[in-house]
């Protein structure tokens, strides 16, 4: 687990006043049970993003008119290659013959496929494939294992700033967000229309009141 390596290498002091808050501000409950392996990926990933080679850093970009410019950069490549989207269809279940995946029901219609990705959260998945259990019953138990939490996002435009910092993290136990990311700090206000843009951010368990 990574509470224990963390208080062996710096000692329940240092665990409790850095990792002990930001693991239960992620985590909540769960905490204690993150193992070693995430725990270790997410800093190797924050300093290998930092130090390759001598003039190597960190920079941070952003994608002038958001993220949905790149979507719909994808969406337009994918076209352009043949491929058909269906948007606002909802997917009934995935069609099985013989044991063998052949398409999805939609709209009480079966469309047949060679092959199926879904990439929904593995509760939606399993009720999208009733015959997962006889299929791929351990598939379907690892799946069933599976514990999800929530990411809740409150998005706040004032007509001021909150603060001169960018990016601050909160480990107050009694703090309802984590972090609180003020947009406005990385881009300049007049790219939104002068409001000033700040995430609060969450991590919640399924059924919290938030």
């Amino acid at each position: 687990r990574a509470r224990d390596w963390i208080v062996r290498a710096v000692g329940q002091q240092g665990y409790n006043a850095v990792w002990g808050p930001l693991l239960r501000a992620k985590f909540g409950a769960h905490a204690d049970e993150i193992s070693m392996v995430w725990f270790w990926g997410k800093i190797y990933l924050r300093f290998a993003s930092r130090n390759r080679g001598p003039f190597a850093k960190e920079s941070l970009g952003y994608i002038s008119g958001s993220f949905g410019r790149l979507v719909d950069a994808l969406v337009d490549d994918a076209r352009a290659r043949g491929a058909t989207l269906a948007l606002d269809a909802a997917i009934e279940r995935i069609v099985v013959e013989n044991g063998r995946v052949v398409g999805i029901a939609r709209d009480g219609e079966i469309e047949r496929a060679d092959l199926v990705l879904a990439t929904t959260p593995s509760s939606i998945f399993r009720k999208l494939l009733p015959e997962l259990p006889t299929l791929a019953p351990e598939y379907d138990a690892l799946l069933k294992r599976v514990r999800y939490q929530w990411a809740t996002v409150l998005v706040l435009a004032l007509d001021q700033p909150l603060s001169q910092t960018y990016w601050l993290t909160m480990t107050d136990e009694d703090c309802p967000f984590v972090a609180a990311v003020e947009q406005t700090n990385f881009r300049s206000a007049s790219e939104y229309g002068g409001y000033h843009v700040i995430y609060l951010s969450n991590y919640v368990d399924p059924g919290d009141p938030i």
